[in-house]
């Protein structure tokens, strides 16, 4: 990663595009979700027309639409980079993103001068992918699932949260504290 390109990223407060945005690990997990709306349509159609129409059908038909769009949202939104501040320097920065890679909370497989990027770990395994972008007083960073190889959600249903507070608290800890 040149520091062009590390620029270009903070500018834009967007990840580019890498392994995670694979076209049909990304649709395998949404066409399921299209294929239950359809179901609920098609539900609510044959109930409607025999006069038989449930409140159950139309709630599911609301779920589906809600976790669709949730899921597009959520897709759409997850390269975007978060802010934390320490008021630190560049090298301490990069000192406590070594620290969570030393006490084995994340496991870093690239670095590029200021730019980190590896998996979270937790009683799962490998289950988050995150990047680290160390700045003067603060680390930009990113926490994607990774999902698996029958598609990958976008979200965790409140996992992510915790993972992000997770790291979020360890880093200001460090930074409070000497490195």
């Amino acid at each position: 990663m040149t520091k062009k390109e590390i620029e270009n990223i903070i500018k834009k407060g967007k990840l580019p595009k890498d392994e995670l945005d694979d076209f049909l690990a990304n649709f395998s997990y949404l066409f399921l979700v299209i294929i239950f709306v359809i179901v609920t349509v098609y539900g609510i159609y044959k109930g409607s027309s025999i006069g038989k129409l449930e409140s159950s059908q139309i709630i599911l038909f609301l779920f589906g639409m809600y976790i669709f769009a949730f899921t597009i949202f959520s897709k759409k939104n997850e390269r975007k980079l978060k802010k934390i501040k320490t008021n630190k320097k560049i090298e301490q920065n990069i000192e406590i993103i070594k620290k969570l890679n030393s006490k084995k909370i994340i496991e870093l497989n690239f670095n590029s001068g200021n730019y980190y990027s590896g998996y979270l770990n937790t009683c799962f395994g490998k289950t988050h992918k995150i990047i680290f972008i160390c700045l003067e007083k603060q680390i930009f960073y990113n926490l994607r699932n990774t999902g698996s190889h029958k598609g990958r959600m976008p979200y965790n249903f409140g996992i992510d949260t915790i993972n992000e507070f997770r790291i979020k608290r360890k880093i200001k800890n460090y930074a409070q504290h000497r490195v």
